[in-house]
């Protein structure tokens, strides 16, 4: 695995422009220094896969594949379960008998922990038929909201003016009953609602801040200046070394991107001047470009 790890680490893949697009690459730290390395392998010892770097040639799926194993890799459980039901759920419907998993037993060695997955423990929420109309604006009853919302793929049983939802594995981002109502509005329709001012009038007002750098843009730009407006984010090179800046001297204020997907944009810049310089190298020589240039940014 040392060894597989160092050459995707050397692997030079590019675009036209020189940006690093190693897809791999951006993983190899979640493992890479770990004591053991997570390998799934069938009952004859042959590797499927070392996650979450690369698979195996020997599971890849063709047209007779008849048993499909999906795993799911991740350094967050709750998002890992999310994905996993996501996938199994749309697998499911072209099982040869329909909608039928075969669940796997999960053990961590070394421990007692082990768990079955994938989990489909419904998601059960509670709201109210005036809260629904209170924030559409609406006067739906009772069974009209159950079957907008049955026709968003949920579950719901009435009683009273009280409703019961249970939301379906693949309904991860219902997280609250304000999400039952947006199911609602978007099954009543958007344009079907009835437009109405706020109840409560409210007054916004500028930052003091933001008002004072309007008026410094202002103040320079009458003066001859052009504004520019670059990327919050840059290279390290662009930022310590063309500027002879030693970089260790300046670590601990800068906010570094932790797997950034270019190489021109690694941490957010510590000052103005780079991303001027930049401006300047892109302009100078330009056909339609009079110089000299006066620039500025705030």
């Amino acid at each position: 695995a040392a060894e597989l790890f160092a050459w995707y680490k050397n692997k030079d893949y590019r675009d036209m422009n020189g940006n690093d697009i190693c897809a791999v690459k951006e993983y190899l730290p979640i493992i890479e220094d770990s004591p053991v390395y997570p390998i799934i392998y069938d009952n004859k010892n042959v590797v499927l896969s070392l996650p979450p770097i690369i698979n195996g040639e020997h599971s890849k799926i063709s047209k007779t594949t008849k048993n499909v194993f999906i795993e799911c890799t991740a350094t967050d459980l709750t998002k890992a379960n999310i994905v996993l039901n996501t996938i199994v759920t749309m697998f499911s419907e072209y099982c040869e008998k329909q909608y039928t998993v075969e669940a796997v037993k999960v053990i961590y060695e070394g421990t007692d922990n082990s768990y079955i997955t994938p989990n489909f423990a419904s998601h059960k929420f509670e709201t109210t038929v005036e809260y629904i109309n209170k924030n559409l604006g609406t006067q739906l009853s009772s069974k009209e909201i159950i079957n907008r919302l049955y026709r968003m793929g949920l579950e719901v049983e009435g009683k009273a003016n009280n409703l019961y939802i249970v939301a379906p594995p693949t309904r991860s981002d219902i997280l609250h009953a304000v999400d039952i109502v947006e199911d609602v509005a978007i099954a009543y329709g958007y344009n079907n609602l009835t437009f109405r001012l706020p109840e409560h009038a409210t007054t916004g007002q500028e930052f003091v801040l933001n008002s004072i750098s309007d008026k410094l843009r202002q103040v320079v730009a009458l003066c001859g200046y052009v504004e520019v407006l670059n990327w919050a984010l840059i290279s390290k090179k662009e930022n310590f070394e063309y500027m002879l800046i030693d970089e260790k001297e300046k670590d601990e204020f800068t906010v570094k991107l932790n797997h950034p997907k270019a190489t021109q944009f690694e941490i957010c810049r510590t000052n103005l001047l780079p991303g001027i310089f930049k401006t300047l190298s892109a302009n100078i020589g330009q056909k339609d470009v009079n110089l000299p240039l006066y620039l500025f940014e705030v």
